[in-house]
């Protein structure tokens, strides 16, 4: 039978254009120093942040709005220094952000550690000692969180929260039993994958695509 091609929209980048993409920033971060500043000198082209082992401290919520920021974390730890009640933590709206491993301690926040609401975004590796919320996804679809470990979270609700988010992976993350919902999807969570997650409960919808695998703990599958 004859087969029916649609065509596609392709978005071309000129060897100019390319050459700037390929020699986006790398810098080193000394410990210390400040994330904001440092994200900031990466201009609208992103770039890659690496931060050096040792204590960095946040006392309010960091906006990433570029695509394709990368932060590689390993030995560092991120600590909040606000007040009670204060929104601390990474509002990312940008695409393609990356953040590898570290720790984030913040006691005094009301909000997310991670709020995603950029498309292929990924969280991998991190350890989350004290937050409200370790990680959100809001509006965004094709994002990764895993390997992550949740020591507490303050939200009663949940460590993990989706919302309005299509074809997302939650895979081998630990959670400790904080909160009534370790995981937890909206309905608005469609083509989703929760697999390989030590956790003691988790919420998806399973009529719209999602699919849960290998979970420890007690799933409600509205």
């Amino acid at each position: 039978p004859e087969r029916r091609h649609e065509m596609r929209r392709v978005r071309f980048i000129t060897p100019d254009r390319e050459r700037e993409l390929l020699q986006r920033a790398v810098l080193q971060v000394p410990a210390g120093g400040s994330i904001r500043k440092y994200i900031a000198r990466l201009g609208k082209d992103g770039g890659r942040l690496i931060l050096e082992p040792g204590l960095f401290t946040i006392n309010d919520q960091i906006s990433i709005t570029a695509d394709r920021v990368e932060v590689i974390a390993y030995g560092a730890k991120i600590q909040s220094t606000a007040n009670n009640g204060a929104r601390v933590g990474f509002s990312v709206t940008g695409s393609y952000f990356r953040w590898f491993g570290g720790e984030i301690d913040e006691p005094h926040g009301e909000t997310g550690a991670f709020i995603l609401g950029g498309d292929g975004s990924r969280i991998s590796d991190v350890r989350f000692l004290d937050c409200y919320t370790a990680i959100a996804i809001s509006g965004a679809d094709q994002c990764v969180i895993s390997g992550c470990h949740v020591v507490a979270a303050r939200d009663t609700r949940y460590a993990m929260f989706l919302q309005n988010a299509v074809a997302c992976i939650v895979a081998n993350n630990i959670i400790e039993p904080t909160p009534t919902q370790a995981i937890h999807a909206e309905d608005t969570v469609t083509n989703t994958v929760f697999v390989g997650n030590a956790v003691d409960t988790y919420r998806y919808k399973g009529s719209v695509g999602n699919v849960a695998a290998a979970n420890t703990g007690t799933p409600t599958v509205a």
